[in-house]
């Protein structure tokens, strides 16, 4: 349990502080601004904002704060690495209050809290009777730490109602009312007089639990009495719900942020890893026949980062898994694959190639020396299943990929979101969205309807939600026409293949798959649809270059899988090395 500093000390440390200048704003921060304080102005109001990741929603929401006069601020958030981000926005916006941490982990451990002079407790007693002594304050709040809140408000201290409540990634207290952090919306439980919720992702439907549910595939209709748990609807607190989360105040979409130079362009990078691709890097037949299944997909996978690395000049790479076993095991595995590699295979940035896995059993501690030294790296790959989600700003990224399928429309915007961040001292910059593909023996590379792709289409259906760009100008099958020149140059610009393809073939792949009329989940296409794109070049065999390594620590474990259709895995693998959590090549 995080220990309690006594109030006194606590007052004597912030009471020192004087407040610097306040940081600027962007045009479209204060709109947002001026926009929520209009609303907010009365007491007992709510609203919520919508803006693109990394686009400034925290100094945003701390300047409406500041201008509604907000003496005792309230701020969840989903983790406590958020809490940090909180902090450091603040204090470098020049707030001079004491701030307090309601988290089951101490605030002391965490290196940017402590830097910023943040206490934490998870003592309601404690928690009331700091705010009572304390004319401003502010509070940050873990969403799982929310009823040591409510604990705190029903003691018998006298304490002040939160002028704003702020809601960090507010999608994710919206959907079913039976989740513990729709407490957030109830006045009665979370007393505050006005409520600012924030996202880059609305919920605005109750989604269909598609992991719960036996297949993906759509499903014949069934009535009440016999549609299965997953299928049976549910009372929801959908973001399009005025009573929960307010009007919206403010939009601020991607293509609107990438089109002022917020946020980098963005690329979708699809590296295709084919049978010859493995048995050119694996050297030797018996290399090649030891690995199994499950070895090669794994093989393929690490190929696949290292050619698009290598091709596109990539230096800071995050790679995500589904899970976090897999997570660690492409990066203990990696230095096996590059011990495979010839020396005509080796770029020249092989010695500078650190590769790492961060989870949520690290601590604060080693969470912050992994984040840094990966941000610091000239070259780095990094590897998570969830730690590097929401509000997570790391603008080193220059690209994402996604090691397994996914179809969640918030988890790949927010995934891609870490690489659309800018450096301060960069203008220009394309971050990559890398969808790897293994194509299988004796299947066509340019076949874009092909299971290989069916990754790549979840991906862009649940881009389309957040870039109109394409789905507004390209057109649909029964369009006899070509696609206009703006529209061939923006297909163009945001799809990297190995080989040549006409944007008219991207444009009817997308029409096909991607974007069925108000489908809930990707199926393959009907039989006789096969369909190959014009024209086409030869793809690229050429075997990716990939760096080398010394090390040889052993650990096992099993490996992960491409998102698109890899041979099926096998359970006995032969086994591989690496090291635990980080590789540096020498």
């Amino acid at each position: 349990m995080p220990s309690e500093e006594p109030i006194a000390e606590i007052s004597a440390v912030t009471a020192s502080r004087t407040r610097p200048a306040r940081l600027s704003l962007r045009p479209d921060q204060q709109r947002a601004v001026d926009s929520a304080a209009r609303h907010l102005a009365r007491e007992h109001t709510r609203g919520h904002m919508v803006s693109a990741c990394g686009t400034g929603k925290t100094l945003t929401a701390l300047q409406t704060a500041e201008a509604l006069d907000a003496r005792h601020l309230l701020i969840a958030v989903p983790s406590l690495d958020l809490i940090s981000q909180w902090a450091s926005t603040a204090r470098n916006d020049g707030r001079p209050e004491p701030m307090m941490a309601v988290s089951s982990l101490a605030a002391a451990k965490h290196p940017v809290l402590a830097g910023a002079a943040v206490h934490s407790t998870n003592n309601p007693e404690f928690l009331a009777t700091w705010l009572a002594r304390h004319e401003h304050a502010t509070v940050f709040v873990t969403l799982d730490s929310l009823p040591r809140i409510e604990q705190t408000q029903h003691t018998r201290a006298p304490v002040p109602t939160f002028d704003l409540l702020i809601v960090d990634e507010a999608h994710r207290t919206a959907g079913s009312w039976d989740k513990d952090w729709t407490v957030l919306h109830d006045h009665t439980r979370i007393r505050a007089d006005r409520r600012l919720y924030l996202t880059a992702t609305p919920y605005e439907w109750d989604p269909p639990r598609l992991t719960e549910a036996p297949t993906t595939r759509p499903q014949p209709k069934r009535t009440a009495a016999t549609a299965p748990a997953w299928d049976t609807p549910a009372l929801v607190a959908s973001m399009a719900d005025p009573k929960t989360f307010g009007p919206r105040l403010h939009t601020y979409s991607h293509a609107d942020a990438i089109d002022d130079g917020v946020l980098a362009d963005y690329q979708l990078v699809v590296p295709t890893i084919t049978d010859t691709h493995l048995r050119t890097v694996l050297t030797t037949p018996d290399i090649y026949s030891g690995f199994g299944p499950t070895a090669r997909r794994t093989t393929a996978l690490h190929l696949a980062v290292l050619k698009a690395m290598t091709e596109h000049d990539l230096h800071h790479v995050i790679v995500y898994f589904q899970q976090v076993a897999d997570a660690t095991d492409f990066a203990c595995q990696f230095p096996h694959t590059l011990r495979t590699l010839t020396d005509d295979q080796r770029p020249a940035w092989t010695s500078d190639l650190v590769v790492q896995s961060i989870n949520g059993t690290h601590s604060p501690g080693q969470r912050h020396d992994i984040l840094t030294d990966f941000a610091t790296a000239n070259r780095a790959v990094l590897t998570n299943a969830q730690v590097l989600g929401e509000g997570v700003d790391l603008p080193a990224v220059d690209a994402v990929v996604f090691a397994d399928r996914t179809a969640s429309v918030r988890r790949i915007v927010q995934a891609l979101g870490r690489a659309l961040r800018k450096p301060p001292t960069q203008t220009a910059k394309t971050a990559s969205l890398v969808v790897p593909a293994y194509i299988p023996h004796g299947a066509d590379p340019t076949d874009l309807l092909g299971t290989p792709y069916e990754a790549l289409w979840l991906v862009t259906a649940a881009l389309r939600h957040h870039d109109q760009t394409i789905a507004a100008r390209a057109p649909r099958t029964t369009a006899k026409r070509r696609l206009e020149q703006g529209t061939r140059m923006l297909l163009a610009r945001r799809f990297r293949f190995d080989f040549t393809l006409d944007p008219d073939s991207i444009a009817r792949a997308m029409d096909l798959i991607a974007w069925p009329a108000d489908a809930a989940a990707l199926s393959a296409p009907p039989a006789g649809q096969a369909w190959r794109p014009r024209p086409a070049s030869t793809p690229n065999t050429a075997t990716c270059a990939c760096p080398p390594t010394t090390k040889t620590p052993t650990a096992t474990g099993s490996a992960p899988s491409l998102p698109a259709s890899a041979p099926p895995a096998d359970k006995a693998s032969s086994p591989r090395t690496g090291s635990p959590n980080s590789t540096h090549s020498p």
